[in-house]
């Protein structure tokens, strides 16, 4: 900002020295990313964040620096959608106020008028960022009474609040400059380019997705609406310094410089992030291309209102998961404006992932066999069975069946699960196919005479080793471990029955 001083000397009758002195508008700092300064229109001039005139609010009259916005104190305000540009992590509101009543159409505490409002999610304690005015002691931390300015933030949960009043008392009919800082761990209020006080603050910015609004905190359980004019209006994504505030203050009705000279070359983006499918804990990268005056800042968003990512035209995400799934975009800002991309889809995917491996078998000839396998990934997940590696089996299921197994069935079973993010084999499950006896020739009775030998023989077949108990009427144990019982030199003691049991592991 500066200021030139006009000499001019007339010589003549009564003519005297005139001294006039000429305020020269202020260049608008950077990082600017709303300006509305309400000549003749609600509009943005830095972005897209146009404004709607709602309830009979103008932008006809004069203000201090070319038209203004005009507002009744009971219906007039003006609504502004909701965009990721509008909830910055560091901010400053700065606006031109005058109050033609210091009492307005309320339902907050009397005297209390918004002048900017952005709502967090909560119903109560719901600033997101508050600019306004209150009728001290109406709640607000100033000792003085009177009506005095205020900036407040609230946290996520609503339980912390942070807010600076003025000690400043404002009347009705003067031009006030407020401006409202929130910086990483402050909040600040400047009244006519003077600090008016500072806290400390140890929370996130908390927003949700309403409008911004101008005289009003659109909500009607809690509002007080503006009485009086509001004009250039302007929100930054960081904390302005004291000096660029009284810079702001100090140029006076000239304003803020709107000339093409000094706004310059504002974002635009020649290519915006393209949206991304990610294999789980893999790393995924988001592009941003743009053109426009340096230094360009930029600010990356999570769906839509989580601030992520350093200040790059870069956005990487390592290792990532289902929580980083959703949208991305980035906010570009410079000294001449902002440019908001559109949002870029991550879609996180999960390959087969094998949590219960296929367990071996030891099944009985003509019994079935059931091999299971789980898997976790994404739908829909595709099985393949083999046998013996190569040999495919078995249905699309994670479950294979093998009915009336046989020796030809006993092998390695082994299963290929695939969708559209990858594939995995399982380890190989053994199969084994067990025979147990099976007697081919039955013992046939005998007639010896006594003193002689008696021989039985039985046939079987089934898995080695096979293993054999004779008994003499049903109950007696008798004989060797072999498939013949000789019994020498019988007597009438040896006359009965005589039977075998085979057994093996199976």
């Amino acid at each position: 900002m500066w200021r030139v001083l006009l000499v001019v000397l007339f010589v003549g009758l009564d003519w005297s020295l005139v001294s006039i002195s000429v305020s020269a508008c202020d260049t608008a700092p950077a990082n600017i990313v709303g300006w509305w300064p309400g000549d003749g229109n609600p509009n943005d001039i830095i972005g897209t964040n146009n404004g709607t005139l709602k309830g009979g609010a103008t932008v006809t009259n004069a203000g201090l620096v070319g038209q203004c916005f005009s507002f009744d104190g009971t219906n007039g305000y003006v609504q502004i959608p909701d965009s990721p540009s509008l909830r910055p992590t560091n901010l400053t509101v700065e606006a031109w106020v005058k109050f033609s009543s210091l009492n307005s159409s309320h339902t907050a505490n009397a005297g209390h008028q918004y002048i900017v409002f952005k709502q967090n999610p909560l119903s109560s304690n719901f600033e997101g960022y508050g600019l306004g005015k209150d009728r001290a002691p109406n709640g607000v931390v100033t000792n003085l009474a009177g009506d005095v300015l205020y900036y407040n933030v609230t946290s996520a949960d609503g339980t912390k609040t942070a807010e600076v009043d003025s000690t400043v008392i404002v009347t009705t009919n003067v031009w006030y400059h407020v401006a409202g800082v929130r910086g990483p761990n402050f909040l600040q209020l400047y009244v006519n380019g003077q600090l008016q006080g500072q806290v400390s603050v140890n929370f996130p910015q908390s927003y949700g997705n309403l409008p911004v609004y101008f005289g009003t905190s659109g909500e009607s359980y809690w509002d007080g609406k503006l009485a009086g004019q509001l004009d250039e209006v302007s929100i930054y994504n960081r904390a302005l310094s004291a000096s660029e505030i009284a810079a702001i203050y100090n140029a006076g009705a000239s304003g803020k410089c709107k000339g093409s000279s000094n706004i310059g070359n504002a974002p635009v983006i020649t290519n915006p992030p393209a949206s991304l499918a990610v294999v789980v804990s893999n790393t995924a990268t988001f592009t941003v291309g743009v053109s426009g005056d340096a230094p360009l800042n930029y600010q990356w968003y999570f769906n839509a209102t989580n601030a992520v990512g350093l200040n790059t035209n870069l956005l990487v995400l390592s290792n990532v998961t289902a929580t980083n799934a959703g949208s991305y975009s980035v906010i570009i800002t410079n000294g001449s404006g902002s440019a908001t991309s559109t949002p870029a889809l991550l879609a996180v995917s999960y390959p087969p992932v094998i949590t219960n491996q296929p367990v071996g078998l030891a099944v009985v000839v003509s019994n079935n066999a059931t091999f299971t396998v789980e898997v976790t990934g994404d739908a829909p997940l595709n099985y393949q069975w083999y046998f013996n590696v190569t040999n495919a089996v078995g249905l699309n299921s994670n479950v294979l069946v093998l009915g009336n197994v046989t020796a030809i069935n006993a092998g390695n079973y082994s299963v290929i699960i695939t969708n559209a993010s990858g594939n995995a084999t399982s380890a190989p499950a053994v199969l084994a196919v067990s025979y147990p006896p099976v007697i081919t020739n039955e013992p046939v009775g005998v007639a010896v005479v006594v003193s002689n030998t008696a021989t039985f023989s039985v046939g079987a077949s089934g898995d080695a080793p096979l293993n054999y108990q004779w008994y003499f009427n049903a109950t007696n144990a008798v004989g060797l471990n072999t498939n013949v019982l000789t019994l020498s030199d019988v007597t009438e003691t040896n006359v009965g029955s005589y039977n075998v049991i085979i057994t093996n592991e199976s």
